[in-house]
């Protein structure tokens, strides 16, 4: 057998994000993110990651190494950082309250939100630095907090959580697209 695993996979790194995509959760079509909203985070703040996964091993008292493991996978979460309350953005993110602000002295207008956790579910595109690849997540959901960990040098913004979930479509759970 040929071994699959060559140095040419290392023309393959994902690194950076140019751009992160979310549409309605639909079933992923050659038009899906046509049109789609974009997310703009700030520098460095996106992570993605998997935890390792959690091993159960099977013992029985007649041997020291056990006979079998299970094994659960870890899990799995994208943060990032939106550094922006425009109005636009806080009532994506957040239940608007449907309350109308008064305005008040020196400022016109405003937008009332609700602070309980608002579930958005959708597809999502991150494309990465060079544009020739993309990481698709065709079903996962979105909760933000508010963050402002330093007044005087960061931008007051939406902290995101995204958690990828079971694709129903059962073509992937994450998937992976080359441009060649």
């Amino acid at each position: 057998m040929a071994a699959t695993l060559t140095k040419a996979m290392l023309d393959k790194v994902f690194k950076g994000i140019s751009h992160i995509y979310v549409v309605e959760p639909e079933t992923i079509t050659t038009t899906t993110f046509d049109g789609a909203d974009e997310i703009f985070t700030l520098k460095d703040s996106v992570t993605f990651s998997q935890a390792q996964p959690t091993k159960t091993e099977i013992n029985v008292d007649q041997f020291t190494a056990p006979i079998a493991a299970t094994y659960e996978a870890g899990e799995f979460s994208i943060a990032a950082t939106v550094p922006s309350v425009a109005k636009e953005v806080l009532e994506y993110f957040y239940t608007k309250n449907a309350t109308t602000v008064t305005p008040i002295t020196g400022f016109a207008s405003g937008v009332a939100i609700d602070l309980a956790n608002k579930v958005i579910n959708v597809s999502l595109k991150m494309v990465n630095d060079s544009g020739d690849m993309a990481v698709v997540i065709p079903r996962c959901e979105i909760i933000a907090n508010m963050d402002w960990s330093d007044t005087s040098t960061s931008a007051f913004g939406q902290a995101l959580t995204i958690t990828p979930k079971v694709n129903p479509d059962n073509t992937g759970d994450v998937l992976f697209y080359y441009k060649s």
